[in-house]
């Protein structure tokens, strides 16, 4: 599909439906609406972080690319080691 309609503009569509939720987040006061919109901004999340790891790709060089996506992985894993730490 992203090849299709060009990576950039699923990626910030992508982005733009995870962003609207986080911030619908701070105003909900209702579980099961906050439960829906984390289960929205997971979906969103995926799509997201697998169009930005192909899309940095192309921009870098062949020799470098597998040490990129490594970085921008556990950066990303250590972010949600240290979310599940703290809870």
């Amino acid at each position: 599909m992203s090849d299709i309609y060009g990576r950039q503009k699923i990626y910030f569509t992508g982005a733009i439906l995870q962003v609207i939720p986080c911030f619908a987040i701070y105003f909900i006061h209702d579980l099961n609406t906050m439960i829906a919109l984390f289960v929205f901004i997971g979906m969103t999340r995926t799509a997201t972080d697998t169009i930005k790891c192909v899309y940095i790709m192309e921009f870098i060089e062949s020799s470098t690319q597998v040490i990129v996506v490594a970085i921008v992985g556990a950066s990303e894993s250590l972010t949600f080691v240290v979310i599940a730490i703290y809870f």
